[in-house]
């Protein structure tokens, strides 16, 4: 098991005390480099560990013992997810000296009497579409659905990812972002969630809608995470691709001059398009009542087209297409639009929906 045991006299300047030879192992220096001060442990925690460092070095709590979970760098670079057990002693001379057991995560999860999974569960990770994945108290993958090992490559992790922990799988600023939520979860969050476009396994960048829920034991301690992330690349691009033509659109109908709308007769409602309430010189709306509408035309057309549209539209299931005269409330300028549009009814015949569009024909 890789683990190390550091004595450290507590004061502004932390002062190692000493060290056993297990740091090599776990964190790639020597013991004379921390004995020595070349090292600094305290600098090896990672930097969204600040509230854990803060806890572990204070000298507010001289009495105080706990275990934790922390994140620090190896000499090589690459994180490495710890479990600490630290206890805190006052000396005779009123100094604190805090006495640190480091222990590799990964090499944790290999003692002895884990427990099988059902086969109902084992059945679910062997078919389901998501990723799933359970994880122990100290960040280490215990089980994972087939398709999160699919992309493993067999020379480095070998043909599971049991036992490892993201900083061994991903690149750090996905793992960081992984590592945040389960920090919440055992925090005490019931559920910590995030859709963000992400690395897999494989290299390949998705979009996963991210869970993590807690897992207790009988006496209500948390032992553990699972998760659930479920790829949403195909919807993200899908809604992207609309906000595209919809953006489209509103340039398209905004240089020619051209607002859609539609109208709910029987509610006595209608939309429209920024551009529409621009072209009309009318307030922006979710929704507006029918007599906005009607107040806008030229009172020299308004029976004009309330004619047309009882005799033609209502009456014959006509396609609505007229020139009239709008006066703009905004600045009362006086424009010629042309209106299109078509009306929807209900299985009973009654008139629901107009849709259609209104142009402004003095641009053109």
């Amino acid at each position: 098991m890789a683990e190390v045991n550091f004595g450290i006299a507590l004061a502004a300047q932390p002062q190692v005390l000493s060290v056993s030879k297990g740091v090599e192992t776990l964190l790639g220096y020597t013991p004379h480099d921390f004995l020595s001060s070349k090292v600094s442990l305290a600098d090896l925690i990672h930097p969204h560990d600040a509230d854990i460092a803060e806890r572990l070095f204070s000298v507010e709590t001289p009495k105080e013992s706990g275990t934790l979970n922390i994140r620090l760098r190896h000499a090589d670079g690459r994180i490495r997810c710890v479990r600490c057990r630290y206890k805190k002693s006052a000396t005779l001379g009123g100094k604190v000296v805090l006495d640190v057991k480091l222990q590799d995560a990964k090499s944790l999860w290999k003692a002895p009497g884990r427990q099988r999974l059902s086969p109902y569960l084992e059945a679910m990770l062997e078919n389901t579409d998501d990723f799933i994945f359970f994880k122990d108290r100290n960040h280490v993958f215990t089980a994972a659905s087939r398709n999160m090992t699919a992309g493993l490559n067999p020379h480095l992790f070998g043909p599971s990812l049991l036992g490892l922990t993201d900083y061994d799988l991903f690149p750090e600023k996905y793992a960081d972002i992984y590592y945040r939520l389960e920090k919440q979860v055992f925090a005490g969050l019931p559920v910590a969630s995030e859709i963000r476009e992400t690395q897999t396994i494989d290299g390949k960048m998705v979009w996963l809608d991210n869970h993590k829920y807690p897992i207790h034991d009988r006496s209500g301690r948390i032992i553990g995470l699972f998760g659930v992330s479920r790829d949403i690349t195909e919807h993200i691009k899908a809604a992207q691709a609309l906000r595209e033509s919809e953006e489209f659109l509103r340039q398209s109908q905004e240089s020619a001059g051209i607002g859609s709308y539609v109208g709910f007769l029987d509610k006595g409602e209608w939309k429209c398009s920024n551009v529409l309430e621009s072209l009309l010189g009318i307030a922006k709306k979710d929704l507006h009542i029918l007599a906005e509408w009607t107040a806008v035309v030229h009172p020299d057309d308004r029976a004009m087209t309330e004619s047309y549209f009882a005799d033609e539209v209502l009456a014959k299931s006509q396609p609505f297409d007229k020139e009239y005269r709008i006066i703009r409330p905004t600045d009362h300028a006086v424009r010629w639009v042309q209106g299109l549009g078509s009306l929807e009814r209900d299985s009973s015949g009654q008139p629901i929906v107009m849709r259609g569009t209104i142009q402004d024909i003095d641009m053109v």
